[in-house]
């Protein structure tokens, strides 16, 4: 069969598999759903496979739509970046980035280095989203996202996990907390306090559930938290104590509104990680990134 295969479809296909959903797809590109039906049964004629297994209202890939997905997105890119390439000047990186981050990286890292990063090559877009690690991850390997960072080591068979920055996890609680006084608090009184954690899937929360592992047994965990912010209000409130990076607290420990908690029987070292699908295209302005960073 004599394949025409159209960037529309292939656009269309990408949109589909990222979203699971025609109506979706076609309001993100700016379609009506009669067009995106028709292209993506244009292109699985075409290709005589279907790509999707339909239950219900949710499109998944199959096997041949997963063959498909990083190869059509390697196209686009490579289309978008010779447009953008030949339009700019001889030298200049040009290009679009989607860029994910887990929350502490992504609120505490990754607005100065994408600031920094926009200041040496203004001709790339950045776009950055905020999630926990395990949700960076599940958009890498959807190739929703170009690169991700996170904070705990989860390596997939399609990711690769890559080594970035050195980072510790700190015990804290408010200057009026009984512990704020102590030179060294030992797991018993650790043992004895109420806790406000993160939620479960962040990279925080798995660092110091490892680290804890064995020697503190039933925590009171009183809240679980999703955001940063909100767990730092809570401590500074007097709600109990908690465990985060030390680049989310640095600038209330110097203010004074935290007190740091020694621990020294706990090991709370850990690496920063920057995640990419093994399959994925390193176009110019990714590869200039990734050196950047």
């Amino acid at each position: 069969m004599n394949c025409a295969i159209t960037l529309k479809q292939l656009h269309v296909f990408v949109e589909v598999a990222r979203h699971g959903n025609i109506t979706v797809a076609a309001k993100a590109l700016s379609l009506t759903q009669p067009a995106v039906s028709m292209a993506l049964s244009q292109l699985e004629a075409l290709l005589n496979h279907q790509l999707f297994e339909r239950a219900r209202n949710r499109l998944t890939l199959n096997e041949k739509g997963r063959y498909l997905l990083p190869k059509a997105v390697e196209i686009l890119e490579r289309v978008h970046s010779l447009e953008r390439s030949l339009k700019a000047e001889t030298g200049t990186i040009t290009g679009s980035l989607r860029v994910s981050a887990s929350l502490t990286v992504g609120n505490y890292l990754m607005p100065g280095i994408v600031g920094h990063f926009l200041e040496k090559h203004p001709n790339v877009d950045v776009s950055l989203q905020i999630e926990n690690t395990r949700a960076v991850i599940e958009d890498v390997l959807a190739f929703n996202i170009d690169v991700g960072f996170v904070e705990d080591y989860q390596r997939t068979p399609d990711t690769d996990m890559i080594q970035w920055r050195e980072d510790r996890l700190a015990i804290f609680a408010s200057p009026n907390d009984p512990l704020a006084k102590q030179d060294i608090v030992c797991e018993n009184d650790l043992q004895s306090r109420p806790w406000i954690l993160r939620e479960q899937g962040s990279g925080t929360r798995h660092v110091f559930e490892n680290a804890i592992a064995g020697r503190l047994k039933d925590l009171r965990v009183i809240l679980e938290l999703n955001q940063a912010e909100a767990v730092k209000q809570a401590v500074e409130n007097g709600l109990g104590i908690s465990c985060m990076s030390i680049l989310s607290i640095h600038k209330e420990l110097i203010e004074g509104r935290f007190v740091e908690l020694h621990a020294p029987s706990l090991d709370l070292g850990r690496h920063l990680y920057i995640v990419l699908h093994k399959k994925k295209y390193r176009s110019d302005a990714l590869k200039a990134f990734l050196e950047f960073v």
